[in-house]
Order: C-alpha cells, then sequence, then structure tokens
C-alpha cells in the first residue's frame, strides 16, 4: 500500500477532528508557541490555542501544522490514503513506482545523565525537554524519519517524523 500526502488549510474544529482520527497512528509530538517547545510522548488534547504550530507523529504517519490568522495550513503524510478529514486542496499517492521509501534517524542535542537527571547539551549549553528514559545510565536521543526519495531525480521530495527512541552512551 502506498503512503499519500495531503495538505491544504483546515479550521480549528477540522485540525482537532484530523488529529483525533489518526490518534491510533499518532505516538510524539512537538508543539511550538512563542515563549515554549514542547518535545514529547503525545497525551493529552493539543491546546491549538496556545501552539501555534507543531506537529504530531508516529511509526505510519504525522500531522503537521502552522497557524496564520484563523486558519491552520496542514500537512498530513503517510499510511492514510483513506483519511476523510485530510485537508483535500493538494493530494499525492506516494507510489512505489514513483518514490523510495527510506528510513533513517538523526541526533537530537542534548545528552541524559542519570547523575543528572536532564537533557542537556554542554557545547550551547542548553536543557533540552524530551522524554524521560526509563533506564538509568547516560543516552541520546535520535528523530526517526522516513524520506520519500522520487526515482526520476534522486531528490527528497517530502520527509516525515517517524518517532523517537534512545540510544545507550
Amino acid at each position: 500500500m502506498s503512503d499519500h500526502v495531503f495538505a491544504g488549510q483546515l479550521s480549528e474544529s477540522e485540525l482537532e477532528a484530523l488529529i483525533s482520527a489518526l490518534k491510533g497512528l499518532l505516538t510524539d509530538s512537538v508543539l511550538e508557541a512563542v515563549d515554549q517547545v514542547v518535545f514529547d510522548s503525545l497525551g493529552e488534547p493539543i491546546d491549538l490555542n496556545r501552539y501555534d504550530s507543531g506537529r504530531v507523529f508516529g511509526p505510519d504517519a504525522e500531522v503537521r501544522w502552522e497557524r496564520q490568522d484563523n486558519v491552520f495550513y496542514v500537512v498530513a503524510i503517510g499510511d492514510i490514503n483513506t483519511m476523510t478529514r485530510a485537508p483535500k486542496e493538494h493530494q499525492l499517492e506516494l507510489d512505489t513506482n514513483n518514490f523510495e521509501k527510506q528510513q533513517s534517524s538523526y541526533y537530537l542535542w542534548g545528552e541524559w545523565n542519570s547523575k543528572n537527571p536532564q537533557w542537556l547539551e554542554a557545547s550551547i549549553p542548553h536543557v533540552f525537554r524530551y522524554p524521560s528514559p526509563a533506564a538509568e545510565g547516560a543516552f541520546r536521543r535520535k528523530i526517526k524519519t522516513v524520506e520519500y526519495v522520487c526515482k526520476a531525480t534522486g531528490a527528497i521530495e517530502f520527509y516525515r517524523f517517524a518517532g523517537t527512541e534512545q540510544e545507550a552512551q
């Protein structure tokens, strides 16, 4: 089955309905407000009045948005071809004849050490707010991605976040 990408404008209630409909596919979130960035596991309903932009994602799908005035510009990408709540202005099937799906991961800023329980990046210095590891020890966190490479050009045309993982140091 091919993945799909949808893009367009949604109202606040339509975006809430889309996120709710995909809830079983979404595990993590990055939420941005003027004074705060929250990177955490997806839990409580998102206060879209507080967070003007963000993304919620999991192994099979991602929804990202940015508010402009009273409208949210939304991109939904992944295994969501039957989504009736997705924006319909622009849609594309990422079929395997035209796109190669590649898994990748990238280190995030910060290291965790149980002796100083926080995600700290000494070179900046800055404390980051990621989910805490369940085990004792030192860890780095990675963001997992899915990249859709156009077979004709070899360029990454689309990407989405697909979760996070921790790596012991």
